[in-house]
């Protein structure tokens, strides 16, 4: 029974004795991905991306475009005040004149490189306009962030030539007290009685990086130039589409534009109205607010 046992022990599963056999060690794959694994990868990262990035974007756009707002309505602020102060007089506005003539002028000399009364240095220089007529309207009030309001905060284009983006954004309607272009038919104000309906008339507009020298806007009024943008300056159109412009009633908007575009000119990637399509809906609107007939 002892040697029963035994053997079934010893022929059993069980060997205690029994050295166990030695077993090849499993081989590791690692499996890579196909091709087309990798588009599709590729593919979704860039349509989040599309979701994601715009809608991250837009805060600070919108941001952006309330601090413009907020700069349109601290210049016109202190072009109503100098009209007041100077008995309805509208400040000067005669475009690039001298920087000797700051007396004159609410912004002397032009800031584009190659352009009329330009020299070196003049984009970044806040002196055109500080030291112009409108500058201690601005200077002495402590809650206004002066030079900075002259200048959208979204503008941070380099003019090819220049030292750094422009100091200065904002450009006043050549018929505010400036020069005639085009026609004789609309009037060139000089005081603020002219204006039969002032909060139909806009004194500052966020100029293109491409058009912007001197302090005006220069808007051509020539029946010859109706529904184009022929011979004019053009808006910027940096917040989605739509500029911040100011009117003679002290009153400011973010206008959005019917048809913008990628500008044409030497800074490609501003956003611009449309200056291609015919006839062309934005130009008539900004100019119907330039002027009035006489």
């Amino acid at each position: 029974m002892l040697g029963s046992l035994h053997i079934a022990m010893t022929n059993g599963n069980h060997r205690p004795n029994a050295a166990s056999p030695s077993t090849p060690k499993e081989k590791t794959q690692t499996r890579a991905f196909t091709l087309i694994e990798l588009l599709v990868v590729i593919a979704t990262i860039a349509i989040l991306a599309a979701i994601l990035l715009p809608a991250h974007s837009r805060p600070k756009n919108r941001g952006e475009g309330a601090l413009c707002l907020n700069n349109t309505k601290e210049l016109l602020l202190a072009w109503l005040i100098y009209a007041s102060d100077n008995n309805g007089k509208l400040v000067g506005n005669p475009g690039a004149v001298p920087i000797t003539n700051t007396n004159r002028s609410w912004c002397v000399a032009g800031q584009q490189p190659g352009g009329v009364g330009y020299q070196q240095g003049y984009e970044t220089n806040t002196v055109l306009f500080m030291h112009g007529l409108l500058g201690p309207y601005v200077r002495t009030r402590p809650y206004v962030r002066a030079p900075k309001i002259f200048r959208c905060p979204a503008d941070k284009f380099i003019f090819p030539g220049a030292r750094g983006p422009f100091a200065r954004s904002y450009a006043m309607n050549n018929w505010m007290n400036g020069y005639v272009l085009g026609t004789t038919e609309a009037i060139l104000y000089t005081r603020e009685a002219q204006m039969r309906s002032p909060s139909n008339l806009f004194v500052f507009i966020h100029e293109d990086p491409n058009t912007i020298d001197d302090g005006t806007i220069a808007i051509d009024l020539s029946r010859s130039t109706t529904n184009s943008w022929n011979n004019s300056n053009t808006a910027a159109a940096l917040h989605n589409g739509s500029t911040n412009i100011g009117f003679a009633d002290g009153r400011a908007e973010l206008h959005r534009w019917q048809s913008t575009m990628k500008s044409t000119g030497k800074i490609k990637t501003v956003i611009t109205v449309n200056t291609m399509v015919r006839p062309n809906i934005d130009a008539n609107w900004l100019k119907k607010r330039t002027s009035e007939h006489r």
